[in-house]
């Protein structure tokens, strides 16, 4: 065993990795959703029909629910855009079976937003080298 060698590897890699864990966890788990990622895409347009503002969320392997993405367009911040397409998230979640919606944000994309939509902070990491600080939240649904 000490004549192995760690190495880099690539996507190829990769897939297989993700494919091993998989079985793992499967072995240990057995999967509760019909699909191991269900995706929830919102959007909200304006008149012309241009995407201003969108949500993603996924429900993992066991009704586990992450809200990966939330954007608004500049222009149409502090409108209550962000807060309806969360709870619209948040209610596709609820529905497809999550108890709860965990996120991820950086201090400059607004962790208080999140506060003021009922999450609660779990934890942080400060990110020296660049000067930016990451929260993570978690929202019973």
């Amino acid at each position: 065993m000490n004549n192995l060698k760690v190495e880099k590897g690539g996507r190829q890699e990769a897939e297989v990795l993700d494919e091993k864990l998989e079985e793992y966890n499967l072995s240990k788990r057995p999967l509760m959703q019909d699909y191991d990622y269900v995706p929830f895409i919102r959007v909200i347009r304006d008149n012309e029909g241009k995407v201003i503002a969108g949500a993603v969320a996924y429900s993992s392997m066991y009704y586990i629910g992450y809200l990966e993405t939330l954007w608004v367009s500049d222009e149409y911040r502090r409108q209550g855009l962000g807060h309806k397409l969360l709870d619209a998230i948040e209610n596709d979640l609820r529905e497809f079976g999550c108890e709860n919606c965990h996120l991820d944000t950086f201090d400059f994309q607004g962790p208080e937003f999140y506060e003021a939509q009922g999450y609660s902070q779990f934890g942080k990491i400060e990110h020296k080298k660049v000067g930016i600080t990451e929260y993570f939240f978690v929202k019973a649904l």
